[in-house]
């Protein structure tokens, strides 16, 4: 493959370069992502014990990710003896790699491995791209049909969690944001800048833009700053409610899709950081919901309990504090 460019993660880098930018410009670019997998590949853990495939923000999970999402051919290559990846030890995100036919890379018939590989690629890229969608398209054919049994396993929510997001629904308005500028961005959009401190120097990318969907995919906890009435609350309110509507089907889309859903896979809810001071979390909530949302619940009164334990299933809340003061 003489015309044929190879991206290496740790090596394409140049040092003092953003490299999460670089990762998604190069995944952006390709026609081909090979992902070695070898025996602990979904077991390793990180510095703090924890398995890496669970950190949204993982560089692997990133890439893999990213390149799923966006069509490429995804070729597992299991090395040192590795087994084919299960569907349940896979974050959801990456699910559809346990269903990708995998290439073992074996010592004993090495060369033999390495030519099929590079048979595989060198027909890829000399193909035509209407095959490679044609088994895209089977893959996400089996992504639908897993997705259309979201509804089903949701088809009938708690009433409480059900009157919460017809409140939030409701009030999708409330703290509307007006800009004084014309040109003022959406607020579902948030300007990233990313830091890495190193030995002797620090290196921060520029900001770039990227949805809250985006940011709350590839990174587990975010801080929003901004000026007074730039629209922090209101973005807050607004995600609430937009995630109230996927759940609850108030879509134009009948299907519950994640790759759709405002917040991901997970149930929104606000709470000021004055209501944390001297309370437990799930009575913060509470309070909060109350204060905020009383007069568009359908019930008199929300209990504590319901935001002492996930709102569903495997489906943890989202809680978005607000009102911190930066000094």
């Amino acid at each position: 493959m003489p015309d044929a460019r190879l991206f290496v993660d740790v090596d394409s880098i140049e040092t003092g370069e953003d490299f999460a930018e670089a990762i998604y410009e190069a995944i952006d670019s390709c026609r081909v992502l090979v992902v070695l997998i070898g025996p602990k590949w979904a077991t390793l853990l990180d510095e703090e014990g924890r398995r890496r495939l669970d950190d949204p923000g993982d560089y692997v999970r990133f890439e893999v990710r990213v390149a799923l999402q966006r069509g490429i051919l995804v070729i597992p290559v299991l090395v040192d003896g590795a087994k084919p990846l299960r569907h349940q030890q896979l974050p959801s995100d990456l699910r559809q790699l346990a269903r990708l036919n995998a290439l073992e890379l074996s010592h004993t018939r090495y060369d033999y491995d390495v030519t099929r590989l590079v048979e595989l690629i060198q027909g890829t890229l000399a193909s035509a791209s209407s095959n490679v969608h044609q088994s895209i398209a089977m893959a996400n054919a089996e992504i639908r049909a897993e997705k259309s049994s979201l509804r089903a396993q949701f088809a009938t929510y708690p009433p409480q969690l059900l009157a919460l997001w017809k409140a939030q629904y409701r009030a999708r308005d409330l703290m509307p944001y007006r800009s004084l500028a014309g040109d003022a961005p959406l607020l579902s959009t948030l300007y990233i800048e990313q830091a890495v401190e190193g030995k002797t120097k620090e290196y921060r990318s520029s900001p770039r833009p990227q949805s809250i969907a985006e940011a709350l995919a590839i990174h587990r906890h975010i801080l929003i700053i901004g000026d007074p009435g730039s629209g922090k609350s209101t973005s807050l309110y607004q995600l609430a409610a937009q995630a109230a509507a996927w759940w609850t089907g108030n879509t134009s889309k009948p299907i519950l899709d994640p790759s759709d859903a405002p917040s991901g896979l997970t149930v929104p809810v606000r709470v000021s950081a004055q209501a944390l001071i001297g309370n437990s979390l799930s009575y913060a909530i509470k309070k909060s919901v109350m204060e905020d949302l009383a007069e568009y619940l359908d019930l008199p009164v929300l209990s504590a309990d319901i935001f002492a334990q996930e709102p569903l299933p495997s489906i943890p809340w989202l809680i978005m504090i607000d009102g911190i003061m930066r000094y």
